[in-house]
């Protein structure tokens, strides 16, 4: 979707039309908008000007005006007011620390029971595909420890996020399906935040990670429903403390 000076390709619009002609433009902007937020080509508080993104792909502001205001409900834009107090200006989320703790606490509130529910009922997970997930997650991050690639990164980060949704839409409730559903985009944002800013110690503790999703997984598999939600208690904390660190 980018080229050598542009974010968005003036042809994409039309291009996403072509494919279903009754497709919504505003929601066609407003995927790709959230889609470059996600991906850390908008970066944390950059600042988004209506003109120049209906400028590059090729329409008018008044879908993307449309978008904005839909990805600010989300929670992936902020809108404040210039010094006069009349005109908006528009930010890319930009995740702080006291968020990031309220992600956790919801998200400790509701994957170590989804975790124990999984090992007393595993013929509901795909256990397969759970196995399959933590395993290319632990590789991917100790090939990436050898070889630097960030491509490989990017790509072994994104894992993370399909784990631990499988566990939690595994247990088949609405409440915390929903409740996980209306963190999601910020947990997308902040692991894409944070797989951007790797270090050589981190790289350690993301190895260590993927040794806790493989250590989960068996507990889930072998029906440990105890162990299973002690290691994922276990794992958010270890999370919770790489991601408080990021921010000293």
């Amino acid at each position: 979707m980018r080229n050598d000076s542009n974010i968005f390709d003036v042809g994409y619009v039309t291009k996403e039309l072509e494919k279903n002609p009754f497709t919504n433009v505003s929601k066609i902007v407003s995927d790709a908008v959230e889609d470059a937020i996600l991906t850390m080509r908008l970066k944390p508080g950059e600042k988004l000007i209506i003109s120049n993104i209906a400028s590059q792909l090729g329409i008018s502001t008044t879908p993307v005006r449309e978008a904005i205001d839909r990805l600010a409900e989300k929670g992936l834009i902020k809108i404040e007011l210039n010094d006069t107090g009349k005109q908006s200006i528009y930010r890319v989320f930009k995740i702080t620390m006291p968020e990031v703790e309220d992600l956790f606490f919801v998200r400790k509130a509701i994957e170590p029971a989804s975790a124990y529910y999984c090992a007393e009922h595993p013929w509901l997970i795909d256990l397969e595909k759970l196995e399959d997930l933590a395993r290319k997650f632990y590789s991917g991050y100790v090939l990436y420890d050898k070889t630097r690639d960030k491509s490989l990164l990017i790509k072994t980060t994104k894992l993370d996020r399909e784990f631990h949704k499988l566990i939690v839409n595994a247990t088949n409730s609405k409440v915390l399906i929903e409740t996980y559903k209306s963190i999601e985009k910020k947990l997308t944002y902040l692991t894409a935040v944070t797989g951007n800013e790797v270090s050589d110690y981190s790289v350690k503790n993301l190895v260590k990670i993927g040794h806790q999703h493989v250590a989960i997984s068996n507990a889930i598999k072998n029906g440990f429903t105890g162990e299973a939600k002690l290691l994922m208690n276990e794992h958010l904390n270890f999370c919770m403390n790489i991601n408080r660190k990021s921010f000293d």
